[in-house]
């Protein structure tokens, strides 16, 4: 039974995904959403699903039952 996240909000590599892109949840890329919908809010420095270093914060919103996940890559 795989689960899938959707993508609320355009992002900034994926122009027009508001609501259309979907991501597989046990994907190993994807340590951010799983941090930030496993109700851990922190932030740090670590790779996104793009294997690039970024500087982070995500948290558990659970009025929407949604993670919110802010990022910034870091200087090469």
């Amino acid at each position: 039974n795989e689960q899938f996240v959707v993508f609320t909000a355009d992002a900034r590599n994926a122009p027009h995904s508001a609501f259309k892109k979907q991501i597989k949840l046990a994907d190993p890329k994807q340590v951010l959403i799983q941090k930030a919908i496993s109700g851990q809010h922190n932030v740090g420095i670590l790779n996104d699903y793009r294997d690039k270093e970024v500087i982070a914060a995500w948290s558990y919103i659970p009025s929407i039952r949604s993670g919110l996940i802010v990022k910034i890559d870091t200087p090469d």
